[in-house]
């Protein structure tokens, strides 16, 4: 396997880090804290917030948590992908957009000390967590590796040959 087919993950991560920066800097610099402006009335709307911690604001007062847990992850999807345990593609883009969306909001925490979420979402009356792009790659890249890991033969993208029951050969 060449070098860029084994490790064009890199790239998707950092492509999906660039984006999820430049997104939250747009809306950083164009929009006031707690601005909101209605795209879909009474369902979706970008609303500028500041969450110091998770979602709906959950350990906001303990950061180092989701530093910590943050750095385990990204280190351990590092260590597996830069090993090749995992050659099929969907496990490959799945730790791509966990690692991407991983070190976007990482980056916030480390600069900003807290996350910058836009995304406003209301269902039936009710008021969905603000989110990001950052975690929209993290919940995309878990569905994924959980369809992998569930779905798969194996973790390394070899299907086993399946033997005939009736005695054919």
């Amino acid at each position: 396997m060449n070098f860029l087919k084994r490790y064009y993950w890199i790239f998707l991560s950092i492509s999906l880090i660039i984006l999820d920066q430049v997104v939250k800097l747009i809306i950083d610099k164009t929009m006031t804290e707690n601005d909101s402006v209605v795209l879909i009335p009474g369902f979706f709307s970008l609303t500028h917030v500041r969450n110091p911690g998770a979602a709906f604001g959950i350990l906001e007062d303990h950061p180092w948590v989701f530093m910590l847990f943050t750095t385990i992850i990204l280190i351990a999807a590092v260590l597996v992908l830069c090993m090749g345990k995992i050659k099929n593609h969907w496990g490959i883009v799945a730790l791509s957009l966990i690692i991407g969306g991983g070190a976007g909001n990482m980056i916030d925490r480390i600069f900003l000390g807290e996350v910058i979420d836009f995304f406003a979402f209301n269902f039936w009356g009710y008021q969905f967590a603000v989110f990001n792009v950052a975690d929209i790659f993290v919940c995309c890249g878990t569905v994924i590796l959980a369809f992998y890991i569930f779905f798969s033969h194996d973790f390394d993208g070899k299907k086993e040959k399946r033997k005939s029951g009736d005695g054919a050969a």
